[in-house]
């Protein structure tokens, strides 16, 4: 797939639609502090069983002959998922992945209805997940600084 306007519109388009609707930014806030507050290995594999379930959900309501290799995002983004169950450790992290990858893909099919006329949905789906990744990124870090984990650096040094 060479670049062009479409893409480039896709890319822009992906980029800014999660941080557009306030509930959408909100509910995804949500999901990275929670996941902050989760007693196990459930901190960056809440976030990614949601893209990933999110990508599904996308590449469920696109079309298919035009993108001749959606299937193998479907296959990928199962197999990885189910790694993800598979090294999960503790109930209440298999629960919250589980949620979280619930709602990632029903917004995989709510976006897909989202893109524009103008926009390549593949790239549209791209900007998507650099928008969902800085947003729980942020949200995590936020959550580890509430939960009182953050990185402290070691303020005992003489200044020379």
């Amino acid at each position: 797939l060479q670049p062009n306007g479409a893409s480039s519109a896709g890319l822009s388009a992906g980029f800014t639609v999660p941080i557009e609707h306030v509930f959408h930014l909100l509910i995804f806030l949500a999901i990275g502090v929670s996941a902050s507050f989760v007693r196990s290995n459930a901190l960056l594999l809440m976030p990614l069983s949601f893209i990933l379930l999110y990508v599904v959900g996308m590449a469920t309501e696109l079309d298919h002959v035009k993108y001749k290799l959606m299937p193998m995002f479907l296959f990928g983004s199962v197999i990885l998922f189910g790694i993800i169950m598979s090294v999960t450790d503790s109930r209440r992290g298999v629960m919250s992945i589980l949620v979280a990858a619930s709602i990632g893909f029903h917004f995989g099919m709510y976006y897909a209805s989202e893109v524009p006329d103008i926009a390549s949905p593949l790239y549209f789906m791209i900007g998507n997940i650099l928008s969902f990744a800085l947003v729980f990124a942020t949200s995590v870090s936020f959550g580890l600084t509430l939960r009182g984990d953050a990185l402290s650096f070691d303020d005992s040094r003489k200044d020379d």
